[in-house]
C-alpha cells in the first residue's frame, strides 16, 4: 500500500494521521476566551480579612454610624459566687398579729439544718390541715345540734357540748398555725417565685473595698457572651457569716417573673469595687459575636472603607461594652450597621 506521495505507508500509520487531523480540527472550531460574568474575590476567613468597600449609596441604605473608641475612669468589678434563695417578700402571712419568724436565720443555716426545716414545715402544714378538718366538723355538729333543739328532738345540754368542741377546735387551729408561721417561708416550695434573695459570700478581707450601695449584676454561670445579667438591689439583712471560711454574707433581692432563676442555683454576680480603672469603651452596639463567639467591632479607617478586628470583651455596662483590648482610642468604629456589614463579608446578605 503506498501514500500519496510514494512513501509506503501502513495502516497503523493512518489511523495516527487521522488522530491528529481530528484534534487539530477541534482545536481551531473552540471559541475564544471570553471575560467571565462575575469574579470571586478573596472571601473573608479568620486568618486574613480583605474588608468591605461600600458605595456611598448602599452606606446609607445600610445605615452606617461611626463613633470614636474612648478611655474613661470606670469604677472595677469583681465577680464572685452567689446563691438563689426565697425572699423574706414570698413568705407566707402569719397565723397571728406580732408572731416571729425564722425566716432572718435561714441564710445562716447548713443543708442538713434546711432539711431538718424543710420537714419540721411539711409536718406542721399536715396538722393545719388536721385541726381544719376538726373545726369544720365540730361546725357541722353544732349546726345539728342547734337544728334538733328547734325541732324539740334535742337538749340544751347536747347544743352546750357542740360548740366547746368547737371552741377547742378553734383554738387548737389557731396553735398549729402559729407555730407554722414560726418556721417561715417554705425552704423547699413547689415553683420558683417572682423574687428572690441572692446570698453572695465575700472573703471578709474584701469587703471593705465593696462598693455595698451599688446593685449587683446576677447572670448564669456559662451564660452567653456579653450577657450583663441582671440588677439585683442589696438589701438589710442580720449578719450572716462562715467563720470556717473567712467569708461574710451580702443579701441582694432580685426580680425572677419570667423564672431565669431557679432556687438553689449557684449564679455569678458582679459586685462594684470602690477603686476605679482606665478603660477602654465602645458601645455595645458596635460589637459583633460570630458563630464561635468570637467577639469583633469594624473600624472605619477612610471614608466608605470598613475593616473588621476582633476585640476581647471584658465585660457589658448598660449599653457601653468594656474592652480589654481592641482598637485605639480615637479610632473610628461602627455603631449602628455592623451586623449588616457583618453579613456582607461573610456572604449571608446583600
Amino acid at each position: 500500500m503506498k501514500s500519496f506521495s510514494g512513501i509506503p505507508s501502513s495502516p497503523a500509520l493512518v489511523v495516527v494521521l487521522l488522530g491528529i487531523r481530528l484534534v487539530g480540527g477541534m482545536t481551531a472550531a473552540a471559541p475564544n476566551p471570553t471575560t467571565p460574568p462575575a469574579t470571586v474575590g478573596q472571601k473573608a476567613n479568620e486568618a486574613e480579612f480583605s474588608g468591605v468597600t461600600l458605595t456611598p449609596k448602599a452606606e446609607e441604605r445600610l445605615g452606617i454610624r461611626t463613633a470614636k473608641v474612648e478611655r474613661k475612669k470606670l469604677s472595677q468589678v469583681r465577680l464572685f459566687g452567689g446563691e438563689v434563695m426565697v425572699s423574706l417578700g414570698e413568705m407566707e402571712p402569719s397565723g397571728s398579729e406580732g408572731t416571729q419568724s425564722i425566716a432572718p436565720l435561714l441564710p445562716g443555716m447548713n443543708p442538713a439544718d434546711r432539711i431538718r426545716l424543710a420537714e419540721s414545715q411539711v409536718d406542721a402544714d399536715g396538722a393545719i390541715a388536721a385541726s381544719k378538718a376538726q373545726v369544720q366538723g365540730a361546725e357541722i355538729a353544732v349546726e345539728r345540734a342547734e337544728r334538733m333543739l328547734r325541732d324539740k328532738s334535742g337538749s340544751q345540754r347536747i347544743v352546750d357540748e357542740t360548740r366547746v368542741v368547737l371552741q377547742v377546735a378553734r383554738a387548737d387551729l389557731g396553735r398549729v398555725t402559729a407555730r407554722r408561721a414560726l418556721l417561715g417561708p417554705r425552704v423547699l416550695p413547689g415553683t420558683t417565685p417572682a423574687k428572690v434573695r441572692v446570698r453572695v459570700p465575700v472573703y471578709a478581707g474584701e469587703l471593705r473595698r465593696i462598693d455595698l450601695a451599688q446593685p449587683a449584676l446576677i447572670g448564669n454561670l456559662g451564660g452567653d457572651k456579653g450577657d450583663s445579667g441582671r440588677a439585683a438591689s442589696p438589701i438589710a439583712s442580720p449578719p450572716s457569716a462562715d467563720p470556717s471560711a473567712s467569708s461574710v454574707d451580702l443579701f441582694f433581692e432580685l426580680e425572677n417573673p419570667d423564672h431565669r432563676f431557679r432556687l438553689g442555683e449557684r449564679v455569678g454576680a458582679s459586685l462594684t469595687m470602690n477603686s476605679t480603672e482606665d478603660s477602654l469603651v465602645v458601645p455595645w452596639s458596635s460589637v459583633v459575636i460570630d458563630i464561635e463567639g468570637g467577639t469583633w467591632v469594624y473600624e472605619n479607617p477612610a471614608p466608605h472603607r470598613f475593616a473588621r478586628h476582633r476585640v476581647q470583651l471584658r465585660r457589658v455596662m448598660g449599653n457601653v461594652a468594656v474592652l480589654a483590648s481592641g482598637p485605639a482610642v480615637g479610632a473610628s468604629i461602627v455603631t449602628e450597621g455592623a451586623a449588616e456589614l457583618f453579613g456582607t463579608e461573610v456572604g449571608f446578605s446583600k
